[in-house]
């Protein structure tokens, strides 16, 4: 990046309250829900919250809509009155060596770094690159992200974390250690069609920290279906098979391998998990349904 310009993506400061952004008269409307500041009005419900009431819980989970909505409005539209300028300062070769690399978020997640001639620029997992500007000595951001990042700097020459704070105080939010040169997250496993590796990467996360949200039966089956909606069957089913070896107790884990491997076109496999899943969960009526309809077609084939 050649000399230094102005940026226009954040919220103005001066129109907020303390920790908090405090909008002033604009009215938004998302949905059937429709928001202003002091009271939200659905129009079939009609108004439900107006100050401090029994409402007040309903009203904040409104008012963090409200603001976050108005905060992607404001940035696309350059509303000066919420969007300030600050001044791009330069990166300097040095500093874009000792950053450069991938960091880890999780064992789903990663950003990778990269940079040269003066650019950085920050990638979060498979997706599109966006420029890193730099707008204080320590601090970063992206025109599309809310909350700014810093390095964390072992010594001068390399950064051991990606840290990710808060955009009103600084507050840390998330760390994110240095990943090494030849490591890879237990995510990128299972993209990589390397399911036994996989699987083990994934135990030894759930050994080392039971509470991981990495590893939550909930979050592994959610991003199964994810993987399936997106047409990558195999990934799904080998990280339903990654979910089925951590938690073989579940009935559901059994359910969603099964589904994948039906999508696959493995119908045995499939009608043998069902069944299983099936004798777990009497009250399953899918899994029951399954088993005859694949029986069935099995017969139909022989």
């Amino acid at each position: 990046m050649k000399g230094c310009g102005k940026l226009s993506f954040r919220l103005d400061r001066s129109a907020r309250a303390p920790g908090r952004n405090r909008v002033r008269h604009h009215h938004a409307r998302i949905g059937r829900w429709s928001f202003n500041r002091d009271r939200a009005h659905h129009r079939t419900a009609g108004s439900f919250a107006r100050g401090a009431s029994e409402g007040l819980k309903a009203l904040r989970v409104i008012d963090e809509l409200y603001r976050s909505h108005l905060y992607h409005v404001a940035r696309a539209y350059h509303w000066k009155e919420y969007v300030p300028e600050y001044t791009k300062q330069p990166i300097d070769e040095a500093t874009i060596a000792a950053v450069v690399g991938r960091y880890r978020r999780g064992g789903n997640s990663l950003v990778a770094i990269s940079g040269s001639a003066g650019r950085l620029f920050m990638a979060d997992d498979s997706a599109d690159p966006g420029e890193l500007f730099r707008i204080t000595d320590s601090t970063y951001a992206r025109r599309t992200d809310r909350d700014p990042v810093r390095f964390q700097l072992k010594d001068a020459n390399v950064a051991s974390a990606l840290l990710t704070v808060d955009e009103n105080d600084g507050t840390l939010l998330v760390t994110a250690p240095r990943m090494k040169d030849d490591e890879s997250i237990p995510f990128e496993l299972v993209q990589e069609g390397k399911a036994s590796e996989a699987t083990a990467a994934y135990k030894a996360l759930l050994v080392a920290d039971p509470n991981d949200p990495t590893v939550s039966e909930q979050a592994i089956n959610d991003l199964g279906y994810q993987l399936l909606n997106e047409g990558k069957t195999v990934q799904a089913r080998d990280l339903f098979h990654v979910n089925l070896q951590l938690y073989p107790k579940s009935a559901n884990t059994y359910d969603s391998y099964a589904e994948a491997c039906l999508k696959n076109g493995e119908l045995e496999l499939a009608l043998t998990k069902y069944t299983t899943a099936y004798a777990m969960d009497p009250e399953n009526v899918h899994a029951k349904k399954m088993v005859e309809e694949i029986k069935a077609k099995l017969r139909t084939k022989s």
